[in-house]
This record gives structure tokens, C-alpha cells and sequence, in this order.
């Protein structure tokens, strides 16, 4: 899974392409083009942000990136990032709308870091829903916000 690009806080992107995400940073939003409806989603915080290609299956997740997800055809699994550093975060999106019916699951538990304190994985079950993380510690381990 590569990245597409890596976009750094005061870039002002246009298109870039049928279906990439782009950072606009004047606007604070992440913006999908396509032939899916666009998708804003509010950024975890400024700096840069690497945004990776639309992926199916088992996925690894980068720190500090959004990671899409299509799961039009079957159920999806993200790793988080390994060895991640305090504030490091990254976000799952259910880029085509089909998590309803093909989950999509972050997976600590196989990654032996904790959720919210707890050896538990995050399930996203909503039609376009998705989730951010942010890392805290070694006890705590990543902590989410939807």
C-alpha cells in the first residue's frame, strides 16, 4: 500500500485525480473525489498527513494518515501503525459506503497494543462511517474519537 502523496499544513490542493483524497489545509477538510459523493471529514489535527490509496482486505496503517477502505465486496481488517509515538494518530474511513454489510475492523488486538486501555479491536458497522486515533501510551494505547 503506497502513499499517494504527503501534503504539509498551508498546501492548497486541487483534483488529483478520479479517486484520491486530498488535504486542503486552508479549509481544514479532507475532500474525496470521484464517482463516489465527496466525503469532508475534519483532519485529527495540523501538520502533515499522508493519505493512502483506497484499500480492500487487510490493510497496515501508516501514522499520521487516512486510510480508505472499500469494502463493497467483503469485510475489511486495518492494523494500526506499529511502534507509534505519543500523539502520532491515523483514521479509517469507509470510502464506498458498505460498512453495514462488510465491517471493517481495526485490529489492536493482533497488533498486541491496547485500545482505550483494554485489549479490544473497533468495529466500524455504519454505511460511511469512520474513526480516528490517536496514540497515547503504553497503557493506554490508542484512543479514539468517531
Amino acid at each position: 500500500m503506497a502513499a499517494l502523496s504527503t501534503f504539509n499544513d498551508g498546501d492548497r490542493l486541487d483534483r488529483n485525480g478520479p479517486d484520491d483524497y486530498v488535504l486542503n489545509t486552508s479549509s481544514g477538510k479532507y475532500v474525496k473525489f470521484g464517482t463516489v459523493a465527496q466525503l469532508y471529514k475534519e483532519p485529527a489535527k495540523q501538520g502533515s498527513a499522508t493519505v493512502l490509496g483506497e484499500v480492500s482486505g487487510a490493510a497496515a496503517a501508516l501514522s499520521n494518515s487516512v486510510v480508505p477502505v472499500n469494502v463493497s465486496g467483503s469485510a475489511a481488517s486495518v492494523a494500526p501503525p506499529p511502534s507509534p509515538n505519543p500523539g502520532d494518530w491515523f483514521e479509517v474511513v469507509d470510502s464506498r459506503g458498505n460498512a453495514s454489510v462488510n465491517n471493517i475492523t481495526v485490529d489492536f488486538v493482533t497488533a498486541g497494543i491496547p485500545l482505550n486501555g483494554a485489549s479490544d479491536n473497533f468495529v466500524i458497522d455504519v454505511d460511511g462511517g469512520s474513526a480516528e486515533f490517536v496514540y497515547i501510551d503504553a497503557t493506554v494505547g490508542w484512543a479514539y474519537s468517531l
